[in-house]
């Protein structure tokens, strides 16, 4: 099996190929989980190789539960629920008891748009179909969606997410009236090395149209959880914790910070900057040491207002923060 090709990020692939890093079980099993590229089939054949050729092992145990989890064991209830969900989903009886819906994601990777729910279907077959027509006739499609809703409970409903190529990539059951896919993934908090520096600038490309967890905004790094020192207590941690502290660059030329997850997605941003975002490299090189204090604050103001009159703006202090307003 090659984990290497598992990981998301390029630029984290490449480096931990480099440094010949070593994977256990577990981190092999959650970098299957997390793949964007890989559809439920694909994911489920490595889920069974990994069983057999690697060695099981517990899975960390959360403050709420009172035994340990194989990791082996795991997976294959995780295998067995999720196959179950699929075989509700496709059991396309004529019964009357349930319409399909769907809607799919079209453009390019850099600039997409979705098409929501609009027509209902009385089998899933039609519902295919239709969809089939529909996206013939336009930009590329890069993924969609089926929902089967269900007449006798109007809040029941079952969401499969589709690759283009028609494998499964995901599915959601709301409420989830059978049996809950076990979480155990999104519970895990792990750390690679990674080669990213305090002031690199990163983000997070646009996995293909698949997921909706992506930010396509250019940041600068300022902490990564990783780096974290080993005595802090990580015990209550999870994915949503695999993230970093990073400045972005808003359309009212402010800088504000956030928390993009997960790290392992994070790439080098090589391509120009935005005008708005310029000031970006201006704080990377602060970050890296490269002048002082004052060099920066010379230069925000200095891009501020330049991109504030190349707007034909107009700035408003009355508030706490600098807020700019179009002008009509």
């Amino acid at each position: 099996m090659n984990v290497f090709s598992l990981i998301n990020s390029k630029d984290i692939r490449q480096y931990l190929h480099k440094i010949n890093y070593e994977f256990n079980s577990l981190e092999t099993a959650w970098l299957i989980y997390q793949c964007h590229s890989l559809s439920y089939e694909e994911k489920r054949a490595m889920w069974q190789e990994l069983i057999q050729t690697m060695p099981d092992c517990t899975l960390p145990q959360r403050s709420y539960e009172t035994e340990t989890k194989s990791l082996h064991e795991s997976i294959r209830q995780y295998i067995e629920v999720f196959d179950q969900k699929i075989q509700i989903f496709l059991n396309d009886e004529p019964d009357h008891k349930n319409v399909y819906m769907y809607s799919y994601r079209y453009g390019s990777y850099e600039k997409e748009c979705t098409e929501d729910y609009y027509a209902i279907f009385p089998s899933l077959e039609l519902c295919l179909a239709d969809f089939q027509e529909e996206s013939e006739d336009g930009d590329e499609v890069l993924s969609f969606k089926i929902k089967k809703q269900s007449l006798d409970n109007p809040y029941h409903y079952i969401e499969v997410t589709y690759r283009i190529d028609g494998q499964i990539l995901d599915i959601y059951e709301n409420p989830d009236e059978h049996n809950p896919i076990p979480n155990f993934f999104e519970e895990l908090y792990l750390e690679f090395p990674t080669p990213f520096e305090k002031g690199d600038i990163l983000w997070i490309p646009n996995c293909k149209g698949v997921f909706d967890r992506y930010c396509d905004e250019r940041f600068v790094l300022k902490h990564l959880c990783t780096w974290d020192s080993p005595d802090v207590d990580k015990t209550y941690r999870d994915n949503t914790d695999m993230n970093g502290i990073v400045y972005m660059a808003f359309p009212n030329y402010g800088i504000d910070y956030d928390h993009p997850y997960n790290y392992m997605d994070y790439e080098f941003y090589r391509e120009p900057l935005k005008p708005e975002e310029d000031f970006l490299k201006v704080l990377s090189n602060y970050m890296k040491g490269k002048f002082d204090v004052e060099v920066l604050l010379r230069v925000f103001r200095k891009k501020y207002l330049e991109q504030v009159l190349a707007k034909d703006t107009t700035i408003s202090w009355w508030d706490y923060s600098t807020q700019v307003i179009e002008r009509e």
